[in-house]
């Protein structure tokens, strides 16, 4: 089974060793068409970076265009038993 979201990548406009990457997403869904629903705001918060925020540094805001990701899971989940024992009694 596969899931998906929503991803954009961008740097914090500083190209020394100072610079940063972050990434805003959305929540992982089962289909890739909810996920897609996200790109429209994804690609609203990168026009806002670029125009306003980061507008006196242009040249040196990177960023890679919001996409979708995806990633392979199990399809049957399988819990796992956990002892707990207390440390203040003597079980």
């Amino acid at each position: 089974m596969k899931i998906y979201r929503a991803i954009f990548h961008y740097n914090n406009a500083d190209t020394c060793e100072w610079e940063n990457w972050y990434y805003k997403a959305s929540v992982w869904y089962n289909t890739r068409e909810l996920a897609e629903a996200h790109l429209d705001e994804l690609n609203k918060f990168k026009d806002f970076l670029i125009n306003e925020y980061f507008k006196e540094y242009k040249n040196i805001f990177r960023y890679k265009e919001p996409y979708i990701q995806e990633e392979e899971i199990h399809e049957s989940f399988v819990g796992l038993n956990i002892d707990y024992k207390d440390p203040y009694k003597n079980n």
